[in-house]
């Protein structure tokens, strides 16, 4: 079964966690390992379906078609998604893609406007905003496709920009792990687990295949 988490309470490990088949189908409520309700279908999902537990009021939508849309609160309050929830390791990658994407335009352009010295280092202006509008373009394909392959793609373009700046750093007499390089590292990270994400998705969906 394909399922989303979210987070009750952390410290007390406590976790709502909504289980589906297919699209849609046979959709089920837990808190923690203890099922509280059953969802009748994709249109009462859509309705939003308001659950009593514990004098507390659970409110669960689904305000699109996709995981990523699927909204849960208690008490008007909305939940986050549990860290190891494969949809929020998705979304967060998206997310670094797209600020990837949205830094380099900017400084590109910003580059190509201006002769501000700092900014002449980065490298060459043109080449940053191209790099911008790449990593733009493979951030639409992986939100509309769910592409793990795009991810993928993304995650090599910007290891081997890693590589260069290491390279040039080396090249030039400056420190070669720079402040931007571990930067790099850290967003390169999140990236990395959101293929994990796609992983955990696909063996959750082989297993629903094989019941």
């Amino acid at each position: 079964m394909l399922s989303r988490s979210y987070v009750i309470n952390r410290k007390k490990k406590q976790y709502l966690i909504i289980k589906w088949e297919g699209d849609w189908e046979n959709i089920s409520v837990f808190k923690n390992k203890v099922k509280i309700c059953d969802i009748e279908g994709k249109n009462e999902l859509m309705n939003g379906k308001s659950i009593l537990d514990d004098d507390r009021s659970i409110l669960i939508q689904l305000k699109g078609n996709k995981p990523l849309d699927l909204y849960a609160s208690i008490n008007n309050i909305k939940l986050k998604p549990a860290p190891k929830d494969p949809y929020t390791k998705i979304s967060v990658a998206i997310g670094v893609v797209f600020f990837i994407a949205g830094i380099n335009i900017l400084l590109g352009i910003i580059n190509i406007l201006t002769n501000i010295e700092i900014l002449q280092n980065l490298g060459d202006p043109f080449v940053l905003f191209i790099y911008g509008i790449i990593f733009m373009i493979l951030g639409v394909i992986i939100k509309i496709k769910n592409s793990m392959i795009a991810l993928l793609l993304a995650i090599t373009l910007f290891i081997i920009d890693a590589v260069l700046s290491i390279i040039f750093n080396i090249q030039n007499g400056a420190p070669p792990f720079s402040g931007t390089i571990f930067m790099k590292a850290f967003l390169a990270v999140y990236m990395i687990n959101g293929i994990n994400g796609f992983k955990q998705l696909k063996g959750s969906k082989s297993k629903n295949i094989q019941k």
